[in-house]
Order: C-alpha cells, then structure tokens, then sequence
C-alpha cells in the first residue's frame, strides 16, 4: 500500500511527538497553538489518522522503539526497585503510540426525566436501587 505524503508541518509534528513523547506537546510546538483544548483536540485527531500512526511508528522502527524493545524495557523497569516515573511515562506514552493498550470500554443511556420533583425523587431511588443490585 503506498502511504500517503505527510504535509511538512504533519512530518514536524510526527518528530517532535516521538522527541517529546507527548503528541498535546508536539501540537503546541508545530502548530503553534497556544490554547490547551485545542491542541489536546488537534492531537487526538493527528493520532486517529491511520497515516501518521505508521509514520511515528515507522520513525519508531527507525530509532529502534520497536514493540520488542518496548516489552523488554518494560521488562527491566518492573525488575528494577528505584523510581523510574519519566522511563515509565516513556513507556506508557510509547505503547499508546502503537495502540498496545486494550481499547477503553465505556458505557451510556438514557435517562427519561419526569415533570414533577416527587416523579424525579422516585425515579433516582429506583435507578440508585438499580444500579446497586448490577
């Protein structure tokens, strides 16, 4: 499958996520944003991009972060006893970028919300009640 051409600010961002190891962070250095939602939200949609996943993993590849090397650091950090908190915010940001991690599971619905402040109070009870027996 030929990949597509990453523009020149996705190639910056593709770098300064790997240097950085935070994709928020390489947001704010390319793209020059300046309000943290923004770039949180500009980098999530970067990481949905199948394209530039496999170019931070390519480049990944490149630097020698396989997934191998990242299961035998791994490995290592949990043998060791000294606090290692950057080693390990390395790693977990290094199994995010290759998707390792299982997916999050989530749950929503519904809720009808009655008229009346006595249909509410019986209508929470039920639901607490509910919920407590799952």
């Amino acid at each position: 499958m030929q990949q597509k051409k990453l523009t020149l600010k996705q190639s910056k961002w593709v770098d300064e996520t790997i240097n950085t190891t935070n994709p928020t962070e390489a947001v704010r250095r390319v793209y020059k944003v300046k309000n943290n939602n923004v770039a949180k939200s500009i980098a999530h949609e970067n990481l949905t991009k199948p394209y530039l996943r496999e170019a931070i993993m390519h480049k990944m590849a490149q630097a020698g972060l396989t997934a191998d090397h990242l299961f035998n650091e791994h490995k290592k950090v949990v043998a060791q006893d000294s606090n290692l908190p950057a080693k390990n915010t390395a790693l977990d940001m290094a199994y995010r970028l290759y998707g390792l991690y299982a997916p999050t599971k989530t749950q929503s619905f519904n809720i009808d919300i009655p008229a009346t402040s006595e249909e509410l109070t019986r209508s929470l009870k039920q639901l607490i009640a509910t919920l407590k027996n799952k």
